[in-house]
């Protein structure tokens, strides 16, 4: 090792490379002459680094002229050669791709469908190899259903009629405030009047007593989602609600809310946005909720198709005014 006065131009330090190495210890001035290890310092993984080294660097002289100008043109503003910043480059690619590669990204989303974590005793995925009997009771006063399970789900067959003859499933409601929620589909020709939905009974194990049907009706000219009231399973009474919209889609999702003695009725094509179309107080309290399906004159056999019904009970929640938009099934 010497000392100096002052290093020599970049020009001049660059002719000795390999040969003496200018440098500063301590902020002094030095040159040394170009460390070399003999072959007995050198350790195979030494060896193979040499010769990577070397064969980069040779590379230099193989840059195509457009790249070649670049590393030239970034090497204006800064210390290092265009020849420095090409070797840190590559070194540093390579160091990439020796770093292990971070385990994919997994995250879980939430499904309107899948079975709750802790479902209700009211709960029915319709999954079983046949229809819940224990659970569930028909509403048949004429003679119009036939309801089975299979894998696709629950199937009420409705065959065609003159006039009103509502049928369908149910059980009793719980004395505690409460959501109820059912995925539905209907298969019906758009043939006068053919109807699938959720329903509140007064009793329905009378059928000379009132019922509310929160349905998805299919006519002629249109498809909408209704909330009516009948005085009995074969007599209109008043319709509280009809969604304007033409509504379109393999299926939807239908929901009550219950409040006290305050109806929430919504309805939603995802099961994750929902629209709340009416609320308000009911006519009579009823006693049964279940699903209820409705032919007449289409002059086929149709078919409601439920792929779960879920219940919720609550201790307080607020409901929304009519129109609007709510996003959540239930408030703690």
């Amino acid at each position: 090792m010497a000392r100096l006065t002052a290093l020599p131009s970049i020009d001049i330090i660059h002719g000795f490379r390999g040969i003496l190495d200018f440098y500063l210890w301590k902020g002094l001035p030095c040159v040394r002459r170009w460390p070399r290890m003999t072959k007995a310092q050198q350790s195979p993984a030494t060896i193979a680094a040499g010769i990577t080294f070397g064969e980069i660097s040779s590379a230099y002289r193989l840059l195509a002229p457009l790249a070649l100008e670049a590393y030239q043109e970034a090497a204006k503003t800064q210390p290092r050669t265009a020849r420095d910043i090409y070797m840190t480059g590559v070194y540093g690619h390579l160091h990439e791709r020796t770093l292990p590669v971070p385990p994919p990204t997994t995250f879980t989303v939430w499904s309107p469908d899948a079975p709750p974590l802790s479902p209700s005793a009211l709960d029915d995925e319709f999954d079983d190899a046949s229809f819940d009997t224990d659970l569930w009771a028909e509403f048949d006063p004429g003679g119009v259903l036939a309801v089975s399970e299979n894998e696709t789900g629950l199937i009420l067959d409705g065959t065609t009629q003159a006039g009103d003859d509502i049928c369908g499933i149910y059980q009793p409601i719980p004395p505690v405030d409460f959501s109820i929620t059912v995925k539905l589909a209907l298969i019906a020709p758009r043939a006068n009047f053919a109807v699938v939905g959720l329903a509140l009974w007064d009793d329905a194990s009378n059928p000379a007593t009132p019922l509310y049907a929160w349905m998805f009706t299919c006519r002629v000219d249109d498809q909408q989602i209704e909330l009516t009231r009948w005085t009995n399973y074969t007599t209109w009474a008043a319709t509280s609600y009809v969604e304007p919209d033409d509504i379109i889609g393999t299926h939807l999702y239908l929901r009550i809310r219950r409040a006290a003695a305050t109806y929430a009725f919504d309805w939603s094509s995802n099961g994750i946005g929902w629209r709340q179309c009416w609320s308000g107080a009911l006519a009579f309290a009823p006693a049964h909720f279940g699903i209820m399906l409705n032919n007449v004159a289409t002059g086929v056999t149709i078919r409601g198709i439920a792929t779960l019904f879920r219940y919720t009970p609550y201790g307080t929640f607020n409901l929304l005014l009519q129109g609007d938009r709510i996003d959540a099934n239930r408030t703690p």
